[in-house]
């Protein structure tokens, strides 16, 4: 079943586009399918809040999706290209959160991480805690993590952090830490 068996609306076409972006009305927890070096250029400027990315490896896994470039720096060459879209229509006080991980095969997501820092205002890299990990290698310790690395187009950001955190007390890390190893 593809994305749309699971996302009951898409927006595809340029009109569709216009209306939204003339109402400002741009949806809201909607899927926008199609390429999205196509798709982000229908876009006005500073329009969008919060991008969050989670782009291919770069032929690490065996899907055409993943194995569309034939070198790694082509590879940073398409992702300089929707990430400077994604910067166009972010707005002045937005964030950009680009998922990725580091391992042994995963090497790429440092190049990115380098050359997105490089071009725009870094914000913060966090790590989420996986907790499970890929179990296929042997020759290496398997990341339990990912990393998300993120960008600001201005000086300030509008950001809530305690609107999406759970409060906790002095045990919590504590608790957690038992049942890591447990």
């Amino acid at each position: 079943m593809g994305p749309r068996g699971i996302f009951p609306r898409t927006y595809q076409s340029n009109r569709t586009f216009r209306k939204m972006e003339k109402n400002m009305n741009l949806p809201t927890g909607k899927i926008i399918c199609g390429d999205c070096k196509e798709v982000l250029r229908k876009f006005s400027s500073s329009v969008i809040q919060t991008i969050i990315a989670d782009p291919p490896y770069c032929n690490i896994l065996k899907e055409d999706w993943d194995t569309q470039w034939d070198k790694p720096a082509e590879y940073l060459k398409w992702c300089g290209v929707w990430a400077s879209q994604c910067m166009r229509i972010l707005k002045e006080d937005g964030l950009f959160f680009i998922f990725g991980q580091l391992g042994k095969r995963e090497h790429g997501f440092i190049h990115l991480m380098s050359r997105m820092c490089k071009h725009f205002q870094f914000h913060d890299l966090l790590i989420w805690d996986r907790v499970v990990g890929y179990n296929d290698r042997q020759d290496s310790f398997t990341p339990a993590y990912e990393m998300v690395l993120v960008l600001r187009k201005g000086e300030t950001v509008k950001f809530n952090k305690d609107a999406v955190r759970i409060p906790y007390d002095i045990k919590t890390p504590l608790n957690a830490a038992r049942t890591r190893f447990l």
